[in-house]
């Protein structure tokens, strides 16, 4: 849409402007524009007709009617509507976290002050709940630059960029469909997603996985576990009638005092026979059935879920989704999400910056899984042990904290992207626009023109603050996910 500057310019005529403005109105505007091009100037514009240039935010960065610095400062609001919104969003998990934490007034408190009474939560054991803290081991979150929205970015400030054929080098792993994946060139290595083909699932199964024979499930036994003895039974115990019950035996018992049947296991007691998991319980013996393999893992049997595989044919089935990953340096051609830093397409020098921001803002990251430790206390064991309800409830605060903080994890590997993304942004875009202001200023402009010009000076005049509060709400964002991250960590 046009802004109302250049629409203004189109519809006036030189007689209009004259009458509503005075005959010295353009020579009002040269000399606005002569004297101090980039600094000090709040609103040039104010000398010609008495008008108001749009800031950034009303424009959405279409102020100058130059392309690259229009997208510069779109990139500059956008930096900051994403800072905002990222704050808003980890403070809301860690207001979460909070509630679970039963700490009081969360809603209320500054992100600085949740993460610190969280942190100091956690570390103190839950009140002396536990005897230590609470541990949280997980991966790297996975972070995905969507490549069309990096030649969008691209194609934004660079009008000699043709979206249609452009591609987006990416440093890590390139996913796509199978038919947009032409070919993983050089070290790349092919591997596709999907349904497992006519073979066994050769690689990583997420999901379910139907095991032919008992075998140790690397994730939740969804049938039956079968344990020797030597390892504890998160969950009640099938006897056979061969070992003593630890607990509450709600079958037969002979002379012995060998069960038979079910046997209400006390805490940390070791399970002969069958093994009835709890819900979420590991299987630390034999898993016979189906086993849910939540984070990904190799499946002994028929895998029900996704499957990734390398193909022995070199080529992905129609239905699945190819991933080329590259080698430790090696960069590959991307028409899908890239998992990795994103290299949009060569842009000219004024474009660079602009371009790579606005592309990292379309990350999206993934929460990793989650695997949470603890130790309870003595105190806490006993009465846990005579009160299953208060045990169940621990329990699902747990769970609660650890939801909310892979979420925080994930948000806090976006916040880091645009940090990044924001430095470049905040030294050679600002210079590349500077320069494209001051060589528009010397061009011999129509009077529309050179209101619209007059305007992205003033613009760019604020361009400095709008930086440094966005830079402060990350950073305080991810002050916050480091404070909380670092008490899980132990």
């Amino acid at each position: 849409m046009k802004t109302l500057l250049s629409r203004l310019a189109l519809i006036s005529t030189a007689a209009f402007m004259f009458t509503a403005c005075g005959d010295d109105s353009t020579s009002v505007l040269d000399d606005a524009l002569d004297d101090n091009p980039l600094d000090d100037i709040d609103n040039p514009l104010a000398k010609v007709c008495d008008f108001e240039c749009k800031t950034i935010a009303e424009a959405g960065g279409g102020i100058s009617g130059i392309q690259e610095v229009d997208a510069f400062f779109s990139a500059v609001g956008n930096l900051q509507a994403q800072a905002g919104s990222l704050e808003a969003d980890i403070k809301l998990e860690l207001v979460s976290m909070a509630t679970a934490l039963e700490i009081d007034g969360a809603a209320e408190m500054s992100i600085e002050d949740l993460s610190g009474e969280i942190a100091a939560e956690i570390k103190g054991g839950f009140g002396g709940t536990l005897d230590g803290g609470l541990t949280i081991a997980y991966a790297a979150p996975k972070c995905e630059v969507s490549a069309s929205a990096s030649v969008q970015a691209a194609a934004k400030c660079d009008a000699d960029v043709d979206p249609g054929s452009v591609k987006v080098e990416c440093e890590g792993s390139c996913e796509a469909s199978a038919s947009a994946m032409v070919e993983c060139s050089g070290d790349a290595t092919l591997k596709c997603k999907g349904t497992a083909p006519s073979f066994k699932c050769e690689g990583t199964c997420t999901g379910s996985c139907e095991l032919e024979a008992s075998a140790k499930c690397e994730g939740e036994c969804k049938g039956t576990c079968e344990v020797s003895g030597d390892v504890e039974c998160n969950g009640t115990c099938e006897m056979n009638g061969s070992a003593e019950c630890d607990g509450e035996c709600m079958g037969d018992t002979d002379n012995g005092g060998n069960c038979t049947g079910e046997c209400k296991l006390n805490e940390g007691a070791m399970c002969t026979g069958t093994c009835k998991l709890n819900a979420g319980a590991s299987c630390e013996g034999s898993c016979k059935g189906s086993c849910e393999l939540k984070a990904g893992g190799e499946c002994k049997g028929e895998c029900k879920g996704e499957c990734e595989y390398t193909p022995p044919s070199g080529e992905c089935e129609a239905s699945a989704t190819a991933k080329c990953e590259g080698s430790a340096d090696a960069k590959v051609e991307c028409s899908g999400k890239c998992s990795g830093e994103a290299t949009p397409p060569k842009v000219k020098a004024d474009c660079e910056a602009t371009a790579k921001a606005e592309a990292s803002f379309n990350a999206e990251c993934t929460p990793p899984s989650l695997d949470i430790k603890y130790n309870l206390s003595a105190e806490a064991e006993a009465m846990f042990a005579a009160n299953v309800d208060a045990k169940a409830a621990f329990e699902g605060k747990v769970q609660a904290v650890g939801k909310a903080f892979a979420n925080i994890a994930a948000k806090g590997a976006k916040v880091e992207a645009i940090l990044k993304a924001g430095e470049g942004l905040a030294a050679s875009g600002s210079a590349a626009v500077e320069g494209a202001l001051q060589a528009a200023g010397k061009a011999d402009l129509s009077f529309g023109a050179k209101l619209d010009l007059a305007c992205g000076i003033g613009a760019f005049a604020t361009v400095p603050a709008m930086l440094t509060k966005a830079t402060g709400s990350l950073n305080a964002s991810f002050k916050a996910v480091g404070e909380v991250s670092g008490a899980v960590k132990g």
